[in-house]
């Protein structure tokens, strides 16, 4: 089986305990935990302000709300002070509206709301049956309050001072319900990405059925294909956000991804077909994993993704054919961006590995091919009213190319030359907020390899007769065509080794 590890580890964070809901939020501070589970990836958010800027509507500090979905942020409740003694009162310090609430973990979308409105209702009713568990030892009715909430901070007026906020996520990244139970019983391992074994992708596919010249037809096609003997990578997706809830900014982002991994694939090539092809943003492989969500202030959804650009050209070549064996090893990735402190680090090895090329040339005749692959890393990270991606790509590159050209007497040079480029980088797509003006990056390694160089004199063919040399009319397609025939090398040339 191929197995791609997404795995996370150790994240620099205080113990992600559970919430404790016994406390309530009455002194500027307020936290929220997740958990790391099968649904989710760990972390938390913490907020501070003045002490009437962030206050608490949870049974902690004697509240009792009578209607409330977990559906939305933005919803009117209705509530009642149960216990005063437990801090009901926080709240309307300096009025209760614009107060940024933490709410009961059965109640919203989110830990975290703004107060848009606060009144006290004419209509004072309670259930008899909530009233009478809910009733003083004085014998008194409490009062019944209406909160309209929301989680639209951008329309808080500041009123109680700024609100400033700290998040961090873990990705113990894994994928479907096949999770286990660590053997202390707590939290997930990972369990691993599986697909199967020598994996294909086709890269390019243009086929079409062309005349011989002397009436008979044959297949042709220009045809590239990725096969992925095996993926293992391990990662552990590592997020530190601060900024301001009140009004909605981020100022800072850490962004890191250790990462250990081994790529073995083939990348081939076959083409006896002529004109120019093209396929870009091929998506070969999309895998979701669990998210860190605070709604209403921001969620990282991580993802990894395989990913193809590929073209080619040709003219007056009858049959070009190439292979290419690759592998990496990506050992130790460390990296933190934007800041790049500490500096990043990456150890990548390539053993040795196979190729292969081989074409009849023809008479002035030239072809040209890149394939580009993409391993890609990516965490979308959403805040308020942006979002930026952030990604990790370890980019492999092959290239093959043959040239036909005129030599002495009725004889041509053909040169061929196949590359393997490597590159890793890591980048922002575009602005977001304070921390990314624009879209941006940083290369950790960049190589490029010859495979293949070299030339060699070969004696043409006969050139073919007249009536074979018209290109045919019927079938041709976008911009390929079956080629006309030219004369040919008498000598069919066929390279094969190894690299680097």
């Amino acid at each position: 089986m191929l197995f791609l590890f997404l795995v996370a580890h150790a994240l620099v964070l205080q113990a992600l305990g559970k919430n404790d809901w016994s406390k309530a939020c009455l002194n500027g501070t307020c936290s929220y935990d997740i958990e790391k589970g099968p649904t989710t990836m760990g972390g938390t958010i913490e907020i501070s302000g003045s002490s009437s800027a962030i206050s608490d509507i949870t049974p902690a500090a004697g509240w009792f709300i009578q209607n409330c979905t977990s559906s939305t942020n933005s919803q009117t409740v209705k509530l009642i002070c149960v216990d005063e003694s437990k801090g009901c009162g926080h709240i309307f310090h300096d009025g209760a509206q614009e107060t940024v609430v933490r709410l009961p973990d059965d109640c919203g979308s989110g830990p975290f709301v703004r107060v848009a409105r606060h009144w006290v209702p004419d209509d004072q009713t309670i259930p008899s049956n909530v009233s009478l568990n809910l009733m003083r030892r004085d014998a008194i009715i409490p009062q019944v309050h209406m909160l309209q909430l929301d989680d639209d901070f951008a329309q808080g007026s500041g009123l109680h001072g700024n609100v400033s906020f700290e998040a961090r996520a873990e990705g113990d990244m894994h994928i479907g319900p096949k999770q286990r139970k660590r053997q202390n019983g707590s939290g997930y391992d990972a369990e691993p990405v599986t697909i199967p074994t020598n994996s294909g992708y086709s890269l390019l596919n243009d086929e079409l059925t062309c005349s011989d010249g002397d009436g008979n037809t044959e297949y042709n096609e220009i045809g590239g294909d990725l096969t992925l003997n095996s993926v293992t990578m391990t990662v552990s997706v590592n997020f530190v956000i601060r900024g301001t809830v009140v009004p909605p900014d981020i100022t800072s982002l850490s962004f890191s991804a250790p990462t250990t991994g081994n790529i073995q694939g083939y990348v081939s090539l076959i083409t006896s077909l002529q004109g120019s092809v093209s396929a870009l943003g091929v998506e070969l492989v999309n895998i979701e994993f669990p998210e860190f969500v605070i709604d209403g202030v921001m969620s990282i959804s991580p993802s990894f993704a395989i990913s193809s650009d590929s073209a080619g050209y040709v003219q007056k070549q009858t049959y070009f054919d190439a292979g290419t064996n690759f592998a990496i090893n990506l050992d130790s990735l460390q990296f933190t961006y934007p800041s790049n402190s500490p500096p990043a680090t990456v150890s990548i090895t390539t053993p040795s590995s196979s190729y292969f090329a081989s074409a009849n040339p023809n008479e002035n005749g030239n072809a040209d091919f890149e394939f580009d692959i993409y391993f890609k890393i990516i965490a979308q990270v959403a805040a308020f009213t942006q979002n930026v991606e952030l990604s990790v790509t370890l980019h492999d590159g092959v290239a093959n190319e043959m040239d036909a050209s005129p030599s002495s007497g009725n004889n041509e040079e053909v040169c061929f030359e196949l590359e393997n480029s490597l590159d890793l980088v890591v980048a922002n797509s575009g602005p977001f907020f304070q921390v990314f003006i624009e879209a941006n990056s940083l290369t950790l390694y960049s190589a490029e390899t010859t495979i293949l160089e070299t030339c060699q004199i070969v004696a043409l063919g006969p050139s073919p007769p007249a009536n074979r040399k018209a290109r045919s009319s019927v079938y041709s397609r976008d911009s390929v065509s079956c080629p006309a025939p030219e004369a040919l090398s008498q000598t069919w040339l066929s390279y094969s080794g190894k690299y680097p």
